[in-house]
């Protein structure tokens, strides 16, 4: 389940997530990244205590520290938003996209992604949607 948001305005760009679904914005062939996660290997990355890189294969990349899920666990959460530039796609997915694919693969057209994930051996949701805006 998607728990990121994208919310396009005449002009205004939104993003906001909890949890560790992802906003990426696509320009130019490349995806840049416009939210962050709430795990545990996110917070190490920033505080510059975990390589960012390392970060997406670190088993905590998996405990999360915000959610919004039916448990007593996360009844208070935090909710990351930004205003972010205007790009011409963006792609939301969830971790079972962003974590199996490099960088150049999640600029693939949907059709694509949806033919390659398979093949990655994903044991997890495979979320995403992907949206083309004119600029």
């Amino acid at each position: 389940m998607l728990r990121d948001t994208l919310l396009l305005l005449e002009e205004r760009r939104l993003v906001f997530n909890v949890g560790d679904c992802r906003v990426y914005g696509i320009k130019e062939g490349k995806a840049l990244r416009l939210t962050q996660d709430h795990s545990e290997a996110e917070e190490l990355a920033r505080a510059g205590l975990l390589d960012p890189i390392r970060a997406k294969h670190d088993p905590r990349r998996n405990y999360l520290t915000y959610a919004i899920i039916g448990g007593p666990e996360f009844i208070n959460f935090e909710v990351f938003m930004r205003e972010v530039e205007h790009y011409g796609q963006y792609l939301i997915c969830s971790d079972g996209v962003w974590e199996p694919l490099e960088e150049q693969e999640l600029t693939l057209t949907p059709e694509a992604m949806a033919e390659l994930l398979p093949e990655k051996g994903v044991d997890d949701n495979m979320s995403f949607v992907h949206i083309s805006v004119e600029v």
